[in-house]
């Protein structure tokens, strides 16, 4: 077997692994494209790994992450850039393009590239905020499987994301003020498994806490639905950075899960007063319980605002109409081998 067709073959597995190929319809198209496998692949690849590509008679150079992004670019091949991972926070993302060391090779790609996928909208905020168009960022949908976590038939608990210790600290208290009040609502702390000790966080806590590490955000969607609603009481730095949730106050709203929050997020407009959910003042836990009580001392109201958290997010990115964009993008880019 030819190293052509080695790499090939781990190209296919490892699109298969993050159901790459389902997402893009890649079947269609035979072998008439090729993936450059990054970081993780990069030792496996033989030195003359850009002739071999070159010399492939492939069609389009799919570069994943930040390394395969600046390989793919190497090529003369029409390039896409796939971010195929969950990021672990906002700046990780941003500080590859911005000041990481192979910072302008990686904004030379960026400029090079004629399309990007991803199943990550912070991602999608950086690249415009770098000049990308959005009209080239295509944002995959959900898989369909995720939709079977939605419906829950009990909720019970307040979901919060371990962003920062002082964020976090502020979640505990509210968490705190609410069972001081006969409520005995349980705290959901989704953390990454990389995160910060947050002990400190949780001494002075008076209320149930349960721990849930995740390592992807598939773990997050299953378990995020069994809350009753989404804490994000994010705080401003001295810096003026935010280490907010991010993603996770995204998917939380695709779940069907009302949301108190400090910010909006990533995006604007994304809370909508009294409708999706309520917006409270920054290192205020007092306005937070306020606002959580309404939406716990009222299951229908919390339901109703949860669906309209979905529609709202559905609405925003388009996820419906993503699919027919995805296929009129690929029929247009990629030429069929004959």
């Amino acid at each position: 077997m030819s190293t052509c067709q080695n790499l090939g073959m781990e190209f296919e597995i490892f699109c298969r692994k993050n159901n790459v190929l389902k997402a893009l319809n890649i079947h269609e198209y035979d072998n008439g494209i090729f993936g450059i496998i990054a970081p993780s692949r990069l030792a496996t690849l033989p030195t003359n790994w850009k002739s071999i590509i070159e010399e492939g008679h492939f069609d389009l150079a799919l570069g994943f992450d930040e390394a395969g992004l600046v390989m793919a670019a190497q090529t003369s091949l029409p390039l896409v850039a796939v971010f195929s991972r969950l990021p672990q926070s906002w700046r990780a993302v941003r500080s590859f393009i911005k000041a990481g060391p192979a910072a302008d090779e990686i904004k030379s790609a960026l400029n090079k590239a004629c399309a990007f996928l991803t199943r990550c909208t912070e991602v999608t905020e950086i690249l415009v905020s770098h000049g990308v168009t959005r009209d080239k960022i295509m944002v995959l949908p959900m898989p369909p499987e995720f939709n079977e976590y939605i419906h829950q038939d009990v909720r019970w608990g307040i979901g919060t994301f371990a962003s920062d210790p002082t964020s976090l600290n502020y979640a505990v208290i509210c968490a705190s003020l609410i069972n001081d009040l006969g409520f005995n609502t349980p705290l959901r702390i989704f953390c990454e498994k990389d995160h910060f000790d947050f002990s400190n966080c949780l001494k002075d806590s008076r209320t149930s806490v349960e721990i849930i590490t995740i390592e992807n955000y598939k773990d997050f969607f299953q378990k995020v639905p069994q809350c009753q609603l989404f804490l994000s009481p994010d705080v401003t730095r001295i810096d003026g950075e935010r280490d907010f949730s991010g993603i996770y106050s995204i998917l939380s709203s695709l779940a069907q899960v009302p949301q108190v929050a400090s910010c909006h997020g990533i995006f604007p407009d994304i809370i909508e007063e009294g409708v999706t959910g309520f917006l409270v003042p920054e290192r205020n836990a007092e306005i937070m319980q306020d606002r959580c009580l309404e939406i716990l001392e009222d299951t229908n109201k919390g339901s109703e605002m949860g669906q309209s958290a979905r529609a709202k997010i559905e609405f925003q990115f388009e996820y419906k109409n993503l699919a027919a964009k995805l296929e009129g993008f690929l029929n247009h880019t990629l030429r069929r081998r004959n």
